[in-house]
């Protein structure tokens, strides 16, 4: 009723780390990056992943991990794994279909911004259309998060029966 939809990507400035991301707190794997701040960053930014209706494979086992790439320009890169259990693609099926994301995301006025995202699509392969997409070259949840600057969770389409990602629908 008049109001705007609030998406996850609304969160990104309330998130509880900042520059207190770096050298603070609990860090398991010595990386620099505080244990807390990794998974929140992992949640906030985890993309929406869109299926076809028709999709027969979306059992998958996800994992993330995040490192840091600069603490002078406050800049993170988490990597999401999304391991299908099969590809049930009709000519080339098979078991087991790793493909993944890479988002690159700083840290900037009490805000955290998605800058890009590499999305794997059949990477290595004869039919390879992995690429680097821009905050701009990718779709938000809401119209409103892209209007208002979030550069929050992006939505990523999965190719039907196949598993790689892409940055809008009709790619």
């Amino acid at each position: 009723l008049g109001m705007t939809p609030v998406a996850r990507a609304d969160g990104l400035a309330t998130i509880s780390y900042g520059d207190n991301c770096w050298g603070s707190g609990a860090d398991a794997d010595r990386d620099g990056l505080n244990d807390d701040c990794e998974y929140q960053l992992a949640y906030w930014f985890m993309p929406l992943l869109w299926f076809d209706s028709g999709e027969s494979g979306l059992s998958r086992r996800p994992y993330y991990s995040v490192k840091s790439v600069s603490f002078s320009t406050r800049t993170v890169q988490i990597f999401y794994l999304d391991t299908f259990f099969e590809d049930t693609g009709v000519t080339t099926g098979h078991d087991g279909d790793p493909e993944f994301q890479l988002f690159e995301v700083h840290y900037s006025g009490g805000r955290w911004y998605l800058d890009w995202a590499y999305l794997s699509a059949h990477r290595k392969s004869s039919c390879d259309s992995s690429a680097w997409y821009s905050h701009d070259q990718l779709e938000y949840d809401t119209a409103s998060d892209s209007r208002n600057g979030y550069r929050g969770w992006p939505t990523l389409y999965v190719g039907e029966d196949k598993d790689a990602t892409y940055n809008n629908l009709s790619t």
